[in-house]
């Protein structure tokens, strides 16, 4: 592998890391909001489930980060 790829690579996960850590901030500020003393609802798992798209997006382009590198680092190639 040489140093473009290797460059893409580090930003394919540094992406992925991004969303994994949004989607696990959305999830627990929403976790937080529902059990502030000022209002107290139950949690909704449905809302859980649509807050940590980011998260799973995350993770998916960790599982996937090579090709999704490769697959780049050929577009900019031209």
């Amino acid at each position: 592998m040489d140093d473009p790829e290797r460059g893409v690579l580090k930003l394919v996960r540094i992406i992925a890391v991004a969303f994994l850590g949004a989607g696990v901030v959305n999830v627990v500020l929403y976790i937080l909001e529902c059990s502030a003393p000022a209002h107290r609802v139950p949690v909704n798992p449905l809302w859980v489930a649509l807050e940590s798209w980011p998260a799973i997006i995350g993770i998916i382009c960790l599982v996937k980060s090579k090709p999704i590198a490769s697959w780049l680092s050929d577009l900019l190639d031209l």
